[in-house]
């Protein structure tokens, strides 16, 4: 038996906005990077690329606020799950603490559990941080005309958050598809659906309230490439950190990074697995739509 999780709402701002992000990924770090200028040159040019992260920024900005705005009317009408609780740190140092093995009891959480309130919290915010930087360095004659050295000030931020985001992904990733009981993806963001017997065990306070879908299940299989594809991640995920410090010492000049091998290897190899999630976020759509379509 299945429950159900999202509504079709939720999983359209979900892949709007998840494949916005990467679509931004991949064509704003080659402008910052000039290591990734083979990503340029796939797309036919630096004009391209160009025309390609503006569009999806606007599809990006545009998919936050009608979530935002769905968000919000669904709490006012009372149709929507509370997100935040007193109860929502505790049961987080909880959670870690059994995570880590330090604690026997595993919190009860309700239909969000904390990474997920700070997914649905942090994203919009860092959203709007890169999102207002983006849109001053778009239009520079309209906001830093009267002073150049502000446009570098954004570009410096923009290019920041761009790579803390890449962190986001990773972990993102990482915690929700690449764990042993959700590799090679997690559906259920495209399907809707959830495995009552994976809700009981996740979110137990809030099966109860959730819609039965009376569909058999099918028998998850554990595949080991998951701890690969999650090594492969993790590496990318240190050489960013490396780089950030790199960047951070250089202050403006780390906006073109060269010459450090580390650096070079940490960028190309999170653009490989950028791509790769976008190739599985489109996967997971399509595979939601034939889903939806079956009676």
């Amino acid at each position: 038996m299945y429950l159900k999780r999202f509504s079709a709402s939720q999983k359209i701002a979900h892949f709007l906005i998840s494949f916005s992000i990467l679509m931004l990924l991949i064509t704003g770090l080659p402008i910052t990077f000039s290591s990734l200028r083979w990503v340029i040159n796939t797309f036919g040019g630096s004009d391209n690329t160009m025309l390609l992260h503006r569009f999806f920024a606007l599809i990006l900005l545009a998919s936050v606020v009608y979530f935002g705005i769905y968000f919000i009317l669904e709490r006012l009408s009372g149709r929507g799950e509370r997100i935040l609780s007193a109860d929502l740190i505790k049961n987080s140092i909880k959670d870690l603490l059994w995570a880590l093995n330090l604690s026997k009891e595993r919190p009860k959480f309700d239909k969000y559990d904390w990474i997920m309130v700070a997914d649905i919290i942090g994203v919009p915010i860092l959203i709007i941080i890169i999102g207002i930087t983006g849109i001053f360095m778009w239009f520079p004659h309209l906001f830093v005309a009267n002073n150049p050295a502000l446009f570098f000030a954004f570009r410096t931020i923009h290019a920041f958050f761009a790579v803390f985001f890449l962190f986001f992904v990773f972990a993102h990733a990482g915690i929700l598809h690449l764990t042993p009981g959700n590799f090679p993806m997690n559906m259920s963001i495209f399907t809707g659906l959830i495995e009552a017997k994976k809700a009981k065990v996740e979110h137990p306070l809030w099966v109860e309230k959730a819609e039965k879908i009376n569909i058999e299940p099918k028998p998850h299989k554990f595949n080991p490439l998951g701890y690969v594809a999650f090594a492969i991640s993790f590496i990318a995920l240190l050489l960013l950190v490396y780089t950030t410090f790199v960047m951070a010492d250089e202050g403006l000049a780390g906006l073109r990074v060269k010459g450090d091998m580390f650096v070079s290897v940490g960028l190309n190899l999170s653009m490989l697995v950028v791509f790769a999630y976008l190739v599985a976020t489109v996967y997971g759509g399509l595979y939601g739509i034939a889903k939806g379509r079956q009676p």
